[in-house]
């Protein structure tokens, strides 16, 4: 993945394994609340993530979460 130094390369990178494993590493350095993953203005965030394997077989991990509740995952 390339580009410009703030264009949020990390943010997408840490969004797919938000939406594989409820966690990633930013979450992980501080506090375990996914809220801390949302944008300031935001009270709701959600997800989403496709992938196809070599089988052509397709794969989607979700997350939704709201500030202030537990986040869930499908």
């Amino acid at each position: 993945m390339f580009g410009a130094v703030g264009s949020g390369k990390s943010s997408v990178l840490e969004a797919i394994s938000f939406a594989l494993y409820g966690e990633t590493e930013r979450l992980n350095m501080r506090d375990k609340r996914a809220y801390n993953m949302m944008n300031l203005k935001s009270n709701s965030s959600y997800i989403e993530f496709d992938f196809i394997n070599y089988e052509n077989k397709l794969f989607r991990a979700t997350r939704d979460f709201k500030r202030n509740s537990k986040n869930s995952r499908k």
